[in-house]
């Protein structure tokens, strides 16, 4: 952890008689991460949402990844921890540079390692097409930034961003030996991503964030009290993805997080976890006898997902997965009939 308890403040408890509906539209309007992040929430968020509280002091994003669900909940504090330190230095970074700045040094960056802007040329520029994509005139400038990244022992967290936009899928992805290792992608700094961005960062230095970088082990339930709401999206099991790669996600990590929400829930905290009950003809036994020692306390609830940014290591990527979202305390009506639909 870098933070300290005495660094965290402790939060007046609130009266938990139910999980209250979450009002749509409400709020500022959801947006996307700045990370095309494997697992990311940012899809099935509308649906998570009526069972998260409508408010509130403290809202910890306990396996934050790209921040799609920490971003977006209207709290008037939120906590995002990731234990991925390239991850929380990237946050860390949009959250404290300013923004024109950051676009700078991505310009700057572009420009140094003769990567492409076909934002400004078009793709006839470079002779390729939309289709044929930008792989072959970036790979060059490309490996030189990645080597030039991962040689270095300061890691920059701009020289990484500038990997992320022009590596595969755009996304985030590390050897065992800490190494960034995506191949080159077929896109560049185009006007989504830095709409994305632009949108990320605000929100990111709008909010109150505390951004911290630990395992989840680290944490103690009293450091929420009972006006914090702990949400947990862990790696799943049974469905290996590239964030999962470095250090697997096994039995004893489930059941060490299981363990954890227990004693939230026993101190009158609210939590919400989300899960693979099963997928690739395989099954949570793990998680589904949780759910069963505690039928009537916590609530698996459907999550209707395709599951396309998380499961392209499953064996067969047509099998019926059921992907829910688990909240503890009593469900209002509106939400059972949510949860039936």
């Amino acid at each position: 952890m870098t933070e300290t308890q005495d660094q965290l403040s402790l939060f007046e408890p609130d009266d938990r008689p139910y999980l209250p509906i979450y009002p749509p539209f409400s709020h500022r309007p959801l947006i996307d991460s700045a990370l095309n992040y494997m697992g990311g929430k940012r899809r099935v968020l509308t649906q998570m949402l009526p069972y998260f509280p409508e408010r509130g002091s403290l809202f910890v994003d306990l396996f934050c990844g790209g921040g799609s669900v920490g971003i977006n909940v209207p709290f008037s504090r939120v906590w995002l921890n990731d234990k991925s330190s390239e991850l929380i230095g990237l946050f860390r970074f949009f959250r404290h540079e300013k923004k024109e700045r950051v676009f700078a040094g991505i310009e700057r960056t572009i420009d140094q390692y003769g990567l492409s802007r076909c934002r400004e040329h078009g793709y006839a520029y470079y002779g390729c097409s939309a289709l044929e994509g930008l792989a072959k005139v970036n790979r060059a400038g490309f490996l030189a930034l990645r080597e030039a990244y991962n040689r270095s022992q300061q890691r920059d967290p701009l020289l990484l961003y500038v990997l992320v936009i022009y590596a595969f899928n755009n996304q985030l992805r590390f050897n065992s030996r800490g190494e960034y290792n995506l191949p080159v992608g077929k896109r560049d700094f185009n006007d989504s991503m830095r709409r994305k961005l632009s949108l990320f960062i605000d929100r990111l230095q709008e909010g109150d964030f505390l951004i911290t970088c630990g395992d989840f082990r680290g944490f103690d339930p009293r450091w929420f009290g009972r006006g914090g709401f702990v949400y947990c999206d862990p790696p799943y099991r049974i469905a290996t993805a590239s964030y999962n790669e470095r250090d697997g996600w096994g039995a004893k990590d489930e059941g060490d997080l299981l363990s954890l929400l227990d004693r939230i829930d026993r101190q009158g905290s609210r939590f919400a976890l989300s899960g693979l009950l099963r997928g690739r003809g395989r099954e949570d036994a793990l998680l589904l006898g949780w759910l069963k020692e505690n039928q009537g306390r916590y609530h698996a609830l459907p999550v209707q997902s395709n599951f396309t940014n998380t499961s392209y290591h499953l064996l067969d990527r047509k099998a019926e997965s059921e992907e829910v979202l688990i909240v503890n305390g009593p469900l209002r009506v509106e939400q059972m009939r949510l949860g039936m639909s």
